[in-house]
């Protein structure tokens, strides 16, 4: 399962300049592993939108996540200005 995978992003942060934060791990409530839709996409540099993180939804076949949710992991604390996808 790809959510699991300590994965690199670049974030903004409040200083001057982007530091790019390593090690964020993305994980969900739950994803489309079967089609390759899993949480990890979000922080692994997938831009295709065939790919990207989504939930099983409530009346697909899939399950059923009335409320989805993704969470990040910055592995410490930061102070961000904003964080990009």
């Amino acid at each position: 399962d790809a959510a699991g995978k300590s994965l690199g992003w670049e974030i903004e942060t409040v200083q001057s300049t982007p530091q790019k934060i390593t090690g964020i791990t993305a994980t969900a409530t739950s994803e489309l592993a079967a089609f390759g839709r899993v949480a990890a996409n979000a922080v692994n540099g997938i831009y295709n939108d065939s790919n990207f993180w989504e939930s099983v939804g409530t009346v697909e076949g899939f399950g059923e996540d009335r409320d989805p949710a993704i969470t990040f992991d910055l592995q410490t604390a930061h102070q961000l200005d904003h964080f990009l996808i």
